[in-house]
């Protein structure tokens, strides 16, 4: 693919997501009883100051790790208590993802994989539901995506790249970190789906 040719694809597949991500974050109201509930007690963190316990209607709530909550509640401290300081971080992810996933088709593979990747992501029903609805799963999918992608950038490093083979092993170890956070041990699935590759790939050195 030509250079030209290839900034330009970019350019209006970056387009395209960002105008899903962005376009019905602040048109509808909270759907009860899930949404209402994340809200609340991302509501309740700001008004309390207690960020480390999230609370639902004064008493402590622990169905699911904080993250998700924090990141509520910044987006709500930032932008105010609307819609759009709800849901402001979900678009985010959603963009964040999709480049990330092309990135990592890209340096799998090559620049045509990386474009295409980065589109069928984008339009793909449940990653567009996701980042539209106030849930941890747009939170777990930007962190796991991110862990994967620093264990093969790590995995794919010159063999004279020691500092970054750390490095980025490193961040993915922080990353997995995080989708524990934001959703529990289904934050370490793709630590299973790493170790099975190093396996069949006869790769167990790395670890």
């Amino acid at each position: 693919m030509k250079p030209d040719n290839y900034k330009k694809t970019l350019l209006l597949f970056i387009s395209i997501t960002l105008v899903l991500a962005f376009s019905f974050q602040g048109s509808r109201g909270l759907w009860e009883p899930d949404e209402g509930r994340y809200v609340r007690c991302a509501s309740e963190m700001l008004k309390s100051g207690d960020w480390l316990t999230p609370r639902l209607n004064g008493n402590p709530h622990f169905s699911k790790p904080p993250l998700t909550y924090w990141v509520i509640a910044s987006g709500l401290s930032l932008f105010g208590m609307n819609e759009w300081g709800v849901r402001i971080f979900y678009a985010i992810a959603f963009v964040v993802t999709a480049l990330m996933v092309g990135y990592l088709g890209l340096r799998m593979w090559d620049k045509k994989t990386g474009l295409l990747s980065c589109l069928v992501y984008s339009t793909m029903v449940l990653p567009f539901t996701a980042a539209n609805i106030i849930t941890t799963d747009m939170f777990l999918t930007l962190f796991e995506t991110a862990a994967l992608l620093c264990f093969w950038l790590s995995l794919d490093a010159q063999p004279n790249g020691q500092r970054k083979k750390v490095l980025y092993a490193s961040l993915m170890w922080f990353f997995l970190g995080l989708a524990f956070l934001t959703k529990g041990p289904p934050g370490l699935i793709p630590l299973a789906v790493i170790i099975l590759y190093l396996m069949l790939t006869k790769n167990t050195r790395w670890l």
